[in-house]
C-alpha cells in the first residue's frame, strides 16, 4: 500500500475514534440519568429504608428457598437466604461491623477485603451515595450485554477496588454490576449482579429480579420491594 494511502487511512481511523469518544457521555452524565430514571433526587432522598422479600433459587445446585433483604439508610444492609435442605445464610453490615452466618461456620465477623466488600454493598444500595462510593467513573465504551446496548463504566472505589457498571443506553437504568468477591479462604473472584424487571415501588424504580452469576454459582432472586417499611434495629445486630 502506498504511503499516501496509509496516511489517509490512519487519519480517517483517528477521526472515527475521536468521533466515537466524543459521542460517549461522561460518567457523571450516566449517573445523573440513572438517578433521574429511578425517580429523581427528591424521591430518592425521601427513602429511609427498603425491604425486599421473595424467593431464591440456584440452578447450579437445584436448590430453592426464601429471601429477605433489609436496607436501612445510611449504610446498613442485611441479606438473608433460607435454603431448603441446607439452612440459613446471612450477610450484614450494620454501619460499622460486618458479619456472616452460614451452616458450616456459624456466625463470624468479617475483616479485611470481606469487610470492605460488604461495606461497599451497603453503600451501593443508596444511588445518591454512588458519587461518594466511587472516586472515578469512566465510560469506557458503548457495547452490548446480553443483546442489549449498554454503556460500560469503569468505577474506581475510594479504597482502590475497581468495579464495572453497565447502564442500558435506552432506559438509563443499571442492568449489571461486576464486582470482586472474596471467599473465606482469601480467594477472590468476579461476580456479576444483573438487575432486571424494574417496576415502580413507592415512587421509585426497583429491580424485581436480581441474578448473581460467578464461575461456579448462579443465584436468582425474585422479590417484592417495599419502600420506607419499618425495620427493627435488632435486625442488623450480630447474633
Amino acid at each position: 500500500m502506498r504511503p499516501a494511502i496509509v496516511t489517509v487511512l490512519a487519519a480517517m481511523s483517528c477521526t472515527v475514534l475521536a468521533q466515537d469518544a466524543a459521542e460517549l457521555p461522561s460518567g457523571q452524565e450516566v449517573l445523573e440519568r440513572y438517578i433521574h430514571t429511578l425517580g429523581g433526587r427528591e424521591a430518592l432522598g425521601r427513602v429511609t429504608s427498603r425491604v425486599a422479600v421473595g424467593t431464591v433459587e440456584s440452578p447450579t445446585f437445584g436448590s430453592f428457598g426464601r429471601y429477605g433483604e433489609f436496607v436501612g439508610l445510611p449504610g446498613r444492609l442485611l441479606r438473608a437466604y433460607q435454603v431448603a435442605n441446607y439452612g440459613v445464610v446471612q450477610q450484614c453490615f450494620d454501619g460499622r461491623v460486618g458479619w456472616m452466618e452460614t451452616p458450616e461456620y456459624g456466625v463470624e465477623e468479617l475483616t479485611g477485603e470481606r469487610l470492605a466488600e460488604v461495606r461497599r454493598d451497603a453503600e451501593f444500595e443508596d444511588p445518591l451515595k454512588l458519587e461518594g462510593l466511587y472516586s472515578r467513573l469512566t465510560v469506557a465504551e458503548r457495547t452490548r450485554l446480553e443483546e442489549s446496548a449498554v454503556f460500560r463504566v469503569v468505577a474506581t472505589c475510594r479504597d482502590g477496588a475497581v468495579e464495572t457498571l453497565f447502564f442500558a443506553v435506552e432506559s438509563g437504568l443499571l442492568v449489571c454490576r461486576e464486582s470482586p468477591e472474596t471467599a473465606r479462604d482469601g480467594a477472590s473472584r468476579l461476580v456479576r449482579t444483573y438487575y432486571e424487571d424494574y417496576r415502580d415501588a413507592g415512587g421509585i424504580q426497583a429491580a424485581r429480579v436480581v441474578r448473581y452469576v460467578s464461575d461456579d454459582l448462579i443465584r436468582i432472586v425474585r422479590r417484592n420491594v417495599t419502600i420506607n417499611a419499618p425495620i427493627a434495629e435488632t435486625r442488623f445486630r450480630k447474633p
